[in-house]
């Protein structure tokens, strides 16, 4: 998470976008401590499969955001009124379903990260 918001704060979506990669690097690192715990008895193997799933759905929710500011930033151009509303929308439909997906874990975070 700490990478994600160091990212957000930089001025462009390209630095964002590292920072996104490495939080989702961060996240394959988690996994990798977790096989540690379980080989050596720290965890065991329900802990294991559901902090393991976690880390998996995070990684996916960082990709997904990842593709999104990518294609934004292509398609990027001067906001016209339609645009404009049609933009809110898409934010609203896009925190929407990651926030049903998630059952509304991480709160108000999302709102600042999300499209």
């Amino acid at each position: 998470m700490a990478n994600i918001a160091e990212g957000f704060i930089r001025k462009s979506t390209k630095e964002f976008i590292q920072f996104l990669f490495i939080a989702m690097a961060s996240a394959a690192e988690v996994q990798s401590h977790l096989y540690i715990a379980l080989d050596q008895g720290y965890i065991e193997q329900k802990g294991f499969d559901a902090i393991y799933n976690q880390a998996n759905k995070t990684a996916m929710i960082i990709s997904g955001l990842i593709k999104y500011l990518r294609t934004k930033s292509t398609k990027q151009t001067n906001p016209t009124k339609s645009t404009r509303s049609t933009k809110s929308t898409r934010h609203q439909i896009c925190y929407n379903r990651i926030n049903a997906k998630e059952g509304g874990i991480y709160g108000n975070y999302k709102k600042r990260f999300i499209c």
